[in-house]
């Protein structure tokens, strides 16, 4: 079959789709990824087929957009300055790739708006997927919304707030989208995103189950299939012999820091409080910056700064990982079993933080309350507290085993041969 990705967003959007469709590849299969051409490169690059979707626009930009990191109206933002500007010319373009490579089945991301008309214009079956838990809204799975919520909020505050983010949609996404697919010639509707995280015939769930588990209450058309690793960013990799290098020379393991792909672009001073504090607590620290100039400028004999590396690569040889909570670098801080410390800005990250805490292998502290104070007590708390390091330990093989890529796969030939999507 010939099988068509729709990813868009940073890295850790992309990189699911790409493990997915390696993995499609190995079985015999023709993949084409239609996304950002701000990543055809790194598509090109792993063998797989590449189409454009949208204009070019580099992730600095969009994540430096006022407002769609910020915490508590991020999503308005990014609905209202990035997704309904570009929809039209999205639409167009899906619907041109669509009659140009005539796929036998696209698997859609969350904000592939308009693919699933397209689709069912053209007659192509389709899977959609959710990449982070919180894209089920289920109440029964306590979802963590907003910065200032408990770890494990009261079922009520979940259904509300379940009831709350699907009215929110509809108000600021829904009108929009029925518009743009008006102006396309294409059928209206109302959910267009909540089909897209959790409807359709098969809605993959790209985690692994001991991060969440099934529940009675979710919909029989939802597999949680496990997360897909894929990490490599060749072009992006900075002197992998020197941080290596650096990590293993004598002495503690590391701090590794990271904000992402999206985090980094909005860091303000982070890694120069981060530097401070690994002053303090006089042990090495590792800071992925992504671009040179974010690097702090002070120096210190215990930092060095890097643009990346593979997560799954440095990871393992931390103390303990900082990141922003994206799924892709949490889930990443599992699988190495390593205790973790979550600063969250925006979106699914406050939700990716309060689960690390409750699985007891981390912490969290809200971006907008760092200080070097309280990250040298988050931080000297995690490596005291031996109950961080043992329960990471414990979970980092359980989270490893779980192939994503495999399960996905062998999810969508199911429904293919059953004619099921």
């Amino acid at each position: 079959m010939h099988a068509l990705f729709t990813p868009l967003g940073s890295h850790g959007d992309v990189h699911p789709s790409i493990a997915i469709a390696l993995e499609l590849a190995r079985r015999g299969h023709r993949c084409t990824i239609a996304t950002n051409p701000h990543f055809q490169s790194l598509i090109e690059g792993v063998g797989l087929g590449f189409a454009p979707l949208g204009e070019k626009q580099a992730l600095r930009d969009a994540a430096q957009t006022p407002g769609v990191m910020r915490e508590y109206s991020a999503t308005t933002h990014l609905i209202r300055k990035l997704l309904l500007p570009q929809l039209p010319r999205a639409i167009a373009d899906f619907d041109a790739t669509l009659r140009t490579l005539k796929p036998d089945v696209a698997v859609l991301h969350p904000l592939a708006l308009g693919a699933p008309q397209v689709c069912a214009k053209q007659g192509v079956r389709t899977v959609t997927t959710a990449l982070a838990p919180i894209a089920w809204m289920n109440p029964d799975d306590t979802p963590v919304f907003l910065p200032n919520q408990p770890v494990t909020p009261p079922r009520w505050q979940s259904r509300f707030q379940v009831w709350a983010g699907t009215w929110l949609m509809r108000l600021h996404l829904d009108r929009g989208v029925n518009r743009c697919l008006r102006e396309a010639g294409l059928p209206t509707g109302r959910d267009h995103m909540k089909f897209l995280c959790a409807g359709g015939s098969l809605n993959l769930g790209l985690w692994s189950e001991h991060y969440r588990p099934a529940l009675a209450s979710d919909a029989p058309t939802q597999r949680i299939v496990g997360f897909p690793w894929f990490d490599r960013v060749r072009e992006e990799e900075d002197n992998l012999e020197s941080l290596l290098s650096f990590v293993e020379q004598g002495g503690e393991a590391p701090l590794v820091f990271t904000l992402g792909t999206a985090g980094v672009h909005v860091a303000g001073s982070f890694y120069e409080v981060a530097t401070r504090v690994c002053d303090r607590l006089r042990r090495k620290g590792v800071l992925l910056v992504n671009q040179r100039d974010y690097a702090p400028k002070a120096s210190s004999p215990f930092v060095r700064s890097f643009t990346y590396a593979p997560y799954s690569m440095l990871f393992p040889k931390a103390a303990a990982v900082i990141t922003s909570g994206g799924i892709g670098s949490t889930a990443q801080a599992l699988r190495s079993g390593r205790p973790a410390l979550i600063i969250p800005f925006a979106h699914d990250q406050f939700d990716n933080a309060a689960r690390v805490a409750r699985l007891g292998v981390g912490t969290r502290l809200r971006h907008t309350k760092v200080n070097e104070d309280r990250l040298h007590q988050r931080l000297q708390q995690l490596l005291t507290d031996a109950s961080f390091a043992k329960a990471a330990a414990a979970l980092g093989p359980k989270i490893a085993a779980s192939d994503g890529a495999r399960g996905a796969a062998d999810a969508i030939e199911r429904a293919m041969a059953s004619q099921a999507c």
